[in-house]
Protein backbone atom coordinates (compact mmCIF):
# COMPACT_ATOMS: atom_id res chain seq x y z
CA UNK A 1 0.00 0.00 0.00
CA UNK A 2 1.46 3.14 -1.18
CA UNK A 3 0.46 6.50 1.20
CA UNK A 4 0.85 10.02 -0.11
CA UNK A 5 -0.26 13.08 1.92
CA UNK A 6 -2.20 15.90 0.65
CA UNK A 7 -2.52 19.44 1.83
CA UNK A 8 -5.13 21.04 0.46
CA UNK A 9 -5.01 25.09 0.40
CA UNK A 10 -8.58 26.75 -0.28
CA UNK A 11 -8.63 29.36 -2.48
CA UNK A 12 -12.42 30.10 -2.79
CA UNK A 13 -15.02 29.13 -0.21
CA UNK A 14 -15.60 24.88 -0.45
CA UNK A 15 -19.39 23.86 -0.09
CA UNK A 16 -20.58 20.21 0.42
CA UNK A 17 -23.99 19.81 1.68
CA UNK A 18 -24.92 17.57 4.22
CA UNK A 19 -28.15 17.26 3.32
CA UNK A 20 -29.17 18.88 6.73
CA UNK A 21 -30.20 22.44 7.72
CA UNK A 22 -30.18 25.45 10.10
CA UNK A 23 -33.64 25.34 12.37
CA UNK A 24 -35.74 28.21 12.60
CA UNK A 25 -34.30 29.69 15.28
CA UNK A 26 -30.51 28.04 15.47
CA UNK A 27 -28.65 30.80 13.49
CA UNK A 28 -29.42 33.85 15.01
CA UNK A 29 -28.23 37.65 13.65
CA UNK A 30 -27.14 39.90 16.34
CA UNK A 31 -29.38 42.52 17.27
CA UNK A 32 -27.33 45.16 15.12
CA UNK A 33 -27.44 42.71 12.39
CA UNK A 34 -23.27 42.55 11.96
CA UNK A 35 -23.11 39.51 13.08
CA UNK A 36 -23.97 35.62 12.99
CA UNK A 37 -24.23 33.05 16.12
CA UNK A 38 -24.98 29.78 16.32
CA UNK A 39 -27.23 29.04 19.37
CA UNK A 40 -28.46 26.25 21.51
CA UNK A 41 -31.84 26.48 21.37
CA UNK A 42 -32.85 24.35 23.99
CA UNK A 43 -30.36 26.13 26.60
CA UNK A 44 -31.80 29.05 25.59
CA UNK A 45 -35.54 27.85 26.77
CA UNK A 46 -33.80 27.30 30.19
CA UNK A 47 -33.12 31.00 31.03
CA UNK A 48 -36.59 32.29 29.66
CA UNK A 49 -39.09 33.04 32.54
CA UNK A 50 -41.90 31.10 32.62
CA UNK A 51 -44.17 33.85 31.19
CA UNK A 52 -41.85 34.84 27.57
CA UNK A 53 -41.70 30.97 27.41
CA UNK A 54 -45.84 30.86 27.27
CA UNK A 55 -44.84 33.51 24.76
CA UNK A 56 -42.39 32.03 22.78
CA UNK A 57 -44.61 28.35 22.59
CA UNK A 58 -47.95 30.67 21.90
CA UNK A 59 -45.86 32.17 19.12
CA UNK A 60 -44.83 29.12 17.38
CA UNK A 61 -48.33 27.07 17.46
CA UNK A 62 -49.63 30.02 15.54
CA UNK A 63 -47.73 29.59 12.55
CA UNK A 64 -49.41 29.22 9.51
CA UNK A 65 -46.08 29.00 7.23
CA UNK A 66 -46.83 32.29 5.23
CA UNK A 67 -44.25 34.29 5.49
CA UNK A 68 -46.45 37.20 4.61
CA UNK A 69 -48.49 36.72 7.46
CA UNK A 70 -46.00 35.12 9.71
CA UNK A 71 -43.18 37.49 9.75
CA UNK A 72 -43.80 39.95 12.26
CA UNK A 73 -44.69 36.78 14.95
CA UNK A 74 -41.10 35.01 14.21
CA UNK A 75 -39.46 38.76 15.12
CA UNK A 76 -41.11 38.90 18.30
CA UNK A 77 -40.38 35.15 18.84
CA UNK A 78 -36.85 35.67 17.92
CA UNK A 79 -36.69 39.28 20.31
CA UNK A 80 -37.32 36.25 23.20
CA UNK A 81 -34.43 34.53 22.34
CA UNK A 82 -32.35 37.60 21.50
CA UNK A 83 -33.06 38.99 24.85
CA UNK A 84 -31.39 35.56 26.51
CA UNK A 85 -28.70 35.72 24.69
CA UNK A 86 -27.86 39.15 25.55
CA UNK A 87 -28.13 37.94 29.01
CA UNK A 88 -26.19 34.51 28.92
CA UNK A 89 -23.43 33.93 26.46
CA UNK A 90 -23.23 30.79 27.34
CA UNK A 91 -26.29 29.39 24.97
CA UNK A 92 -23.76 30.71 22.26
CA UNK A 93 -22.00 27.73 20.59
CA UNK A 94 -20.31 30.12 17.80
CA UNK A 95 -19.96 33.19 16.04
CA UNK A 96 -19.88 33.14 12.31
CA UNK A 97 -18.70 35.43 9.44
CA UNK A 98 -21.56 36.41 7.26
CA UNK A 99 -21.86 38.94 4.79
CA UNK A 100 -24.49 41.35 5.49
CA UNK A 101 -26.55 40.65 2.46
CA UNK A 102 -27.03 37.41 3.81
CA UNK A 103 -27.84 38.31 7.26
CA UNK A 104 -30.38 40.73 5.36
CA UNK A 105 -31.66 37.99 3.54
CA UNK A 106 -32.76 35.71 6.14
CA UNK A 107 -34.16 38.50 8.06
CA UNK A 108 -36.79 39.48 5.35
CA UNK A 109 -36.77 35.76 5.19
CA UNK A 110 -37.21 33.64 8.34
CA UNK A 111 -38.33 30.66 6.87
CA UNK A 112 -34.88 30.23 4.12
CA UNK A 113 -33.35 26.87 4.84
CA UNK A 114 -30.07 27.61 5.12
CA UNK A 115 -27.50 24.25 4.19
CA UNK A 116 -24.84 22.83 6.42
CA UNK A 117 -21.69 21.74 5.39
CA UNK A 118 -19.67 18.71 6.74
CA UNK A 119 -18.44 19.36 10.26
CA UNK A 120 -16.73 17.50 13.10
CA UNK A 121 -19.01 16.69 16.23
CA UNK A 122 -16.45 17.89 18.86
CA UNK A 123 -14.31 20.47 17.78
CA UNK A 124 -16.99 21.75 14.70
CA UNK A 125 -14.43 22.06 12.32
CA UNK A 126 -15.81 21.42 8.27
CA UNK A 127 -13.93 18.30 6.42
CA UNK A 128 -14.43 17.53 3.05
CA UNK A 129 -15.82 14.11 2.58
CA UNK A 130 -13.12 11.69 0.63
CA UNK A 131 -15.34 11.14 -2.04
CA UNK A 132 -15.89 13.99 -3.00
CA UNK A 133 -12.27 14.33 -3.73
CA UNK A 134 -11.73 11.04 -5.00
CA UNK A 135 -14.82 11.60 -7.42
CA UNK A 136 -12.99 14.85 -8.89
CA UNK A 137 -9.60 13.02 -9.02
CA UNK A 138 -11.74 10.26 -10.80
CA UNK A 139 -13.49 12.53 -13.29
CA UNK A 140 -10.21 14.16 -14.05
CA UNK A 141 -8.20 10.44 -14.23
CA UNK A 142 -11.12 9.51 -17.04
CA UNK A 143 -10.87 12.65 -19.10
CA UNK A 144 -6.90 12.14 -19.08
CA UNK A 145 -7.58 8.46 -20.66
CA UNK A 146 -10.77 9.21 -23.00
CA UNK A 147 -8.55 12.12 -25.10
CA UNK A 148 -5.42 10.77 -24.76
CA UNK A 149 -7.30 7.87 -26.96
CA UNK A 150 -9.46 10.58 -28.54
CA UNK A 151 -12.87 8.20 -28.06
CA UNK A 152 -16.08 9.73 -28.31
CA UNK A 153 -18.55 6.75 -26.38
CA UNK A 154 -21.41 5.74 -27.91
CA UNK A 155 -24.41 5.58 -26.20
CA UNK A 156 -26.50 3.01 -27.56
CA UNK A 157 -24.95 -0.47 -26.03
CA UNK A 158 -26.09 -3.88 -25.08
CA UNK A 159 -25.99 -6.84 -22.85
CA UNK A 160 -26.11 -10.01 -23.71
CA UNK A 161 -27.34 -8.66 -27.44
CA UNK A 162 -30.12 -7.22 -25.73
CA UNK A 163 -30.36 -2.86 -25.96
CA UNK A 164 -30.57 -1.25 -22.66
CA UNK A 165 -30.70 1.87 -21.37
CA UNK A 166 -27.40 4.24 -21.23
CA UNK A 167 -26.24 3.72 -17.52
CA UNK A 168 -23.70 6.88 -16.13
CA UNK A 169 -21.48 4.00 -15.57
CA UNK A 170 -21.28 2.26 -18.94
CA UNK A 171 -19.46 5.79 -19.89
CA UNK A 172 -16.53 5.26 -17.71
CA UNK A 173 -16.89 1.55 -19.33
CA UNK A 174 -16.59 2.50 -22.34
CA UNK A 175 -13.38 4.51 -21.67
CA UNK A 176 -11.31 1.87 -19.58
CA UNK A 177 -12.88 -0.88 -22.14
CA UNK A 178 -12.09 -1.90 -25.74
CA UNK A 179 -15.31 -4.17 -25.50
CA UNK A 180 -18.09 -1.94 -25.55
CA UNK A 181 -20.50 -4.89 -24.72
CA UNK A 182 -18.79 -5.28 -21.50
CA UNK A 183 -21.07 -4.91 -18.76
CA UNK A 184 -19.74 -2.90 -15.91
CA UNK A 185 -19.52 -4.60 -12.98
CA UNK A 186 -18.12 -2.75 -9.71
CA UNK A 187 -15.52 -5.62 -9.55
CA UNK A 188 -14.51 -4.40 -12.57
CA UNK A 189 -13.44 -0.92 -11.40
CA UNK A 190 -9.88 -0.05 -10.96
CA UNK A 191 -10.57 2.71 -8.74
CA UNK A 192 -11.42 0.95 -6.02
CA UNK A 193 -7.96 0.76 -5.20
CA UNK A 194 -7.61 3.83 -4.98
CA UNK A 195 -8.54 5.35 -1.64
CA UNK A 196 -8.80 8.93 -0.23
CA UNK A 197 -9.61 10.02 3.11
CA UNK A 198 -11.48 12.78 4.53
CA UNK A 199 -9.70 16.03 4.73
CA UNK A 200 -10.17 18.24 7.43
CA UNK A 201 -9.40 21.71 7.63
CA UNK A 202 -7.04 23.31 10.62
CA UNK A 203 -9.50 26.00 11.38
CA UNK A 204 -13.36 25.91 12.62
CA UNK A 205 -13.64 29.20 10.81
CA UNK A 206 -16.58 28.88 8.32
CA UNK A 207 -19.02 31.72 6.39
CA UNK A 208 -22.10 32.29 5.19
CA UNK A 209 -23.21 33.61 2.15
CA UNK A 210 -25.92 33.27 -0.41
CA UNK A 211 -25.57 31.60 -3.93
CA UNK A 212 -27.33 33.18 -6.96
CA UNK A 213 -27.68 31.72 -10.47
CA UNK A 214 -26.58 34.08 -13.05
CA UNK A 215 -27.41 33.63 -16.60
CA UNK A 216 -26.79 35.00 -19.34
CA UNK A 217 -25.88 39.04 -19.95
CA UNK A 218 -25.46 38.52 -15.71
CA UNK A 219 -29.25 38.37 -15.36
CA UNK A 220 -29.87 36.67 -11.95
CA UNK A 221 -32.45 33.67 -12.05
CA UNK A 222 -33.50 30.95 -9.94
CA UNK A 223 -33.78 30.43 -6.06
CA UNK A 224 -31.13 31.71 -4.01
CA UNK A 225 -29.44 29.19 -1.96
CA UNK A 226 -28.38 30.00 1.24
CA UNK A 227 -25.65 28.33 2.74
CA UNK A 228 -22.94 27.64 5.27
CA UNK A 229 -19.30 27.10 3.19
CA UNK A 230 -15.72 26.75 4.18
CA UNK A 231 -13.53 29.70 4.95
CA UNK A 232 -11.18 30.14 2.27
CA UNK A 233 -8.08 32.58 1.17
CA UNK A 234 -9.78 34.37 -0.91
CA UNK A 235 -13.15 35.44 1.15
CA UNK A 236 -10.29 35.15 4.78
CA UNK A 237 -7.40 36.79 3.57
CA UNK A 238 -5.54 34.15 5.57
CA UNK A 239 -4.24 30.49 4.31
CA UNK A 240 -7.44 28.34 5.04
CA UNK A 241 -5.57 24.64 5.12
CA UNK A 242 -7.41 21.18 4.84
CA UNK A 243 -5.25 18.06 5.23
CA UNK A 244 -6.16 14.55 4.25
CA UNK A 245 -4.19 11.22 3.02
CA UNK A 246 -4.26 8.87 -0.73
CA UNK A 247 -3.71 5.43 -0.11
CA UNK A 248 -2.85 3.33 -3.62
CA UNK A 249 -3.41 -0.94 -2.61
CA UNK A 250 -0.67 -1.20 -5.29
CA UNK A 251 -0.29 -5.04 -4.92
CA UNK A 252 -3.95 -5.32 -5.39
CA UNK A 253 -4.12 -3.16 -8.39
CA UNK A 254 -1.34 -4.91 -10.01
CA UNK A 255 -3.19 -8.57 -9.98
CA UNK A 256 -6.20 -6.46 -11.11
CA UNK A 257 -4.02 -5.07 -14.14
CA UNK A 258 -2.92 -8.69 -15.26
CA UNK A 259 -6.18 -9.92 -15.03
CA UNK A 260 -8.36 -7.11 -16.62
CA UNK A 261 -5.78 -6.04 -19.41
CA UNK A 262 -5.50 -1.75 -17.71
CA UNK A 263 -2.90 0.40 -18.15
CA UNK A 264 -1.40 0.97 -15.57
CA UNK A 265 -2.84 5.08 -14.76
CA UNK A 266 -3.79 4.72 -11.07
CA UNK A 267 0.21 5.71 -10.34
CA UNK A 268 1.09 9.59 -8.55
CA UNK A 269 2.38 11.00 -11.49
CA UNK A 270 -0.68 10.00 -14.16
CA UNK A 271 -2.87 11.09 -11.50
CA UNK A 272 -1.34 14.56 -10.89
CA UNK A 273 -0.76 15.15 -14.61
CA UNK A 274 -4.46 14.54 -15.41
CA UNK A 275 -5.89 16.97 -11.98
CA UNK A 276 -3.64 19.50 -13.87
CA UNK A 277 -5.18 18.99 -17.83
CA UNK A 278 -8.41 18.80 -16.74
CA UNK A 279 -8.51 22.18 -13.98
CA UNK A 280 -6.65 23.97 -16.72
CA UNK A 281 -9.84 23.33 -19.08
CA UNK A 282 -12.12 24.68 -16.43
CA UNK A 283 -9.53 27.88 -15.53
CA UNK A 284 -9.25 28.84 -19.54
CA UNK A 285 -12.87 28.06 -20.13
CA UNK A 286 -14.13 30.73 -22.91
CA UNK A 287 -17.69 30.70 -21.99
CA UNK A 288 -17.22 31.02 -17.85
CA UNK A 289 -13.68 33.12 -17.48
CA UNK A 290 -12.70 32.44 -14.39
CA UNK A 291 -12.38 35.67 -11.59
CA UNK A 292 -9.20 37.07 -12.50
CA UNK A 293 -7.94 37.72 -9.10
CA UNK A 294 -9.04 34.04 -8.25
CA UNK A 295 -7.17 32.83 -11.21
CA UNK A 296 -4.03 35.03 -10.04
CA UNK A 297 -3.83 33.20 -6.99
CA UNK A 298 -4.11 29.86 -8.44
CA UNK A 299 -1.27 30.50 -10.89
CA UNK A 300 1.02 32.27 -8.21
CA UNK A 301 0.46 28.84 -5.98
CA UNK A 302 1.11 26.75 -8.77
CA UNK A 303 4.38 27.84 -9.02
CA UNK A 304 5.02 25.91 -5.82
CA UNK A 305 4.35 22.22 -6.99
CA UNK A 306 0.55 22.88 -5.82
CA UNK A 307 -1.88 21.60 -8.40
CA UNK A 308 -5.10 23.20 -9.15
CA UNK A 309 -8.69 21.27 -7.93
CA UNK A 310 -12.34 22.52 -8.14
CA UNK A 311 -14.13 20.64 -5.89
CA UNK A 312 -17.88 20.67 -4.37
CA UNK A 313 -21.00 22.10 -5.26
CA UNK A 314 -21.60 24.79 -7.67
CA UNK A 315 -18.43 24.00 -9.56
CA UNK A 316 -20.05 22.98 -13.13
CA UNK A 317 -19.14 19.14 -12.92
CA UNK A 318 -21.01 18.43 -9.66
CA UNK A 319 -22.38 14.86 -9.45
CA UNK A 320 -21.37 13.72 -12.55
CA UNK A 321 -18.23 12.03 -14.07
CA UNK A 322 -19.12 13.84 -17.48
CA UNK A 323 -21.36 15.99 -19.04
CA UNK A 324 -22.74 14.62 -22.30
CA UNK A 325 -24.06 16.35 -24.97
CA UNK A 326 -26.56 14.22 -26.97
CA UNK A 327 -27.15 15.35 -30.42
CA UNK A 328 -27.62 13.24 -33.69
CA UNK A 329 -25.36 15.31 -35.62
CA UNK A 330 -22.17 14.89 -34.42
CA UNK A 331 -20.95 12.08 -31.72
CA UNK A 332 -21.10 12.60 -27.85
CA UNK A 333 -18.70 14.85 -26.21
CA UNK A 334 -17.25 15.68 -22.53
CA UNK A 335 -19.07 19.16 -21.99
CA UNK A 336 -16.69 20.60 -19.64
CA UNK A 337 -17.83 24.46 -20.63
CA UNK A 338 -21.24 24.13 -18.56
CA UNK A 339 -24.68 25.72 -19.51
CA UNK A 340 -25.21 29.52 -20.08
CA UNK A 341 -26.01 30.05 -16.32
CA UNK A 342 -23.48 29.38 -13.24
CA UNK A 343 -24.10 29.70 -10.07
CA UNK A 344 -21.57 32.26 -8.16
CA UNK A 345 -21.58 32.96 -4.27
CA UNK A 346 -22.78 36.64 -3.40
CA UNK A 347 -23.30 36.19 -7.66
CA UNK A 348 -19.96 36.90 -7.93
CA UNK A 349 -17.15 34.44 -6.23
CA UNK A 350 -16.50 31.01 -7.96
CA UNK A 351 -16.55 27.82 -5.45
CA UNK A 352 -15.01 25.25 -4.84
CA UNK A 353 -10.75 26.37 -6.08
CA UNK A 354 -8.19 24.77 -4.50
CA UNK A 355 -4.38 24.15 -4.62
CA UNK A 356 -3.19 20.61 -3.46
CA UNK A 357 0.07 19.24 -3.09
CA UNK A 358 0.51 15.66 -2.58
CA UNK A 359 3.69 14.24 -0.97
CA UNK A 360 5.28 10.78 -0.46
Amino acid sequence: MKTYSVTLHIITPLIVHTGDYYSIFELMPTKDGKSLLIIDLEKSFGYMNDNDREKYFKIMDSLTGNINKDKQEILNARSLIQNIVLQHNEVIKQRMIATQSFIKDIENNPYALINKIFKEDLEGKPYIPGSTIKGAFRTAILEKIRSSRNSYPNTNISKNGQPRRFQPTDFEMQIMKKNNNTYFEIENDPFRFFKISDFVCDSADVIFDTVRVIGKNEQQKGIPIYTEMTASYYTNKKECISRGSISIDDSGLEKFIKKFGFGEFLNINFIKESIVDFSNQILNNKKHPTHQEVKKIIDEMSKNKYLPLRLGRFTQIESKTFKIKRKDIRPEDINIQGGVSRSLIGGTIPAGWCVVNIQS
